[in-house]
């Protein structure tokens, strides 16, 4: 149920990125290809997985931030 929750959690995290970081995000974390596969099968450069990986990992910090934040100010009130 925790898993289900961070899943639904995190698809809702991608969906407010831009789509070309979430695809990488998707495609390293969730079915696990190397940068290598991923700059062919998007046919880029191993350079530019790295980079779309590093903005994506950045904005979903912010994204995770922000609603954490956001949720303690409710819990505080």
């Amino acid at each position: 149920m925790v898993q289900m929750d961070m899943t639904r959690e995190m698809e809702e995290y991608l969906n407010e990125i831009h789509p070309s970081y979430a695809r990488v995000v998707t495609l390293r974390f969730y079915h696990g290809l190397t940068v290598r596969k991923i700059a062919k099968l998007l046919d880029t450069t191993e350079g530019n997985v790295r980079v779309r990986l590093n903005r994506a990992l950045s904005a979903l910090k912010v994204l995770i931030k922000e609603r954490s934040a956001l949720n303690e100010t409710h819990i505080a009130k």
